[in-house]
């Protein structure tokens, strides 16, 4: 074998090793549904927005999730919250699609696919933890879509919290956290953001979890409310731009 050629390989490795050495882990490709689009929701008669609806109130059958144009129970996979139903009004919907002269012609909710998750202001988070412990040093990234879906009577500004956590041992660790603001436009739409966190030795070895709360300061939830939409786009496929990159270096040789 020719030393150029020995060379070349070498080079290959040697930036194979790198690029590993740097890889940023795309927390998406860990979730369970990560855009909501499981499970499919029966279509019914929309007496707000026109034309059609498909709406789950809640996220866990066990709590009294459930499809609100059949009224059965329903889970929503991978996606975990604390609240019962009563008048609490956060889950899975696809709406404004149908007609979109309501609302001001707004875009689907679903900046991914054709679902989203829905919070209101007082009934709490929702989350994810998944099956994958934080490694000291890898870092961890999460692209999100937050929308202000609306409100009514007399509230705050919107104000979402997107956090990435870690449990172990039933101990919940916030590792790093976002408030945002999404731009109350209209018509709505998605606002694309990001958050981030590295591994350290404190953190290592505890399961990496996701969870996003409307902390809007709803005094009175009889007086009005708040809510906002949160989406997760699917996992990217970054072993393209490895493949892109190798015939790169292919084509120079």
């Amino acid at each position: 074998m020719c030393r150029c050629r020995l060379l070349s390989i070498s080079v290959v490795a040697v930036l194979l090793l790198t690029v590993n050495a740097m890889a940023v882990v795309d927390v998406a490709d860990w979730l369970v549904n990560p855009s909501f689009e499981d499970p499919l929701i029966s279509v019914s008669p929309d007496q707000w927005k026109g034309g059609t609806w498909q709406k789950i109130r809640g996220f866990d059958a066990a709590l009294g999730a459930e499809d609100l144009n059949t009224g059965n129970l329903i889970e929503v996979p991978g996606w975990n919250s604390t609240y019962n139903l009563g008048a609490n009004d956060s889950g899975v919907e696809q709406a404004w699609t149908s007609n979109p002269a309501w609302n001001g012609g707004a875009v689907p909710p679903a900046e991914i696919g054709d679902y989203s998750s829905y919070l209101m202001a007082t009934d709490g988070p929702v989350w994810q933890t998944t099956a994958h412990k934080v490694v000291d040093g890898e870092t961890y990234s999460l692209d999100f879509f937050l929308c202000d879906t609306g409100s009514w009577g007399t509230v705050p500004t919107t104000v979402a919290q997107v956090s990435l956590y870690g449990i172990k041992n039933n101990v919940v660790t916030v590792l790093a956290s976002v408030d945002i603001t999404p731009v109350a436009d209209w018509p709505r739409t998605w606002q694309l953001f990001n958050i981030s966190y590295t591994g350290t030795f404190d953190s290592e070895g505890l399961y990496l979890g996701v969870m996003c709360d409307n902390i809007s300061a709803v005094a009175d939830p009889s007086a009005g409310n708040t809510w906002i939409g949160f989406d997760v786009p699917e996992p990217a496929t970054i072993a393209l731009l490895g493949l892109g990159g190798l015939a790169l270096i292919r084509r120079k040789r």
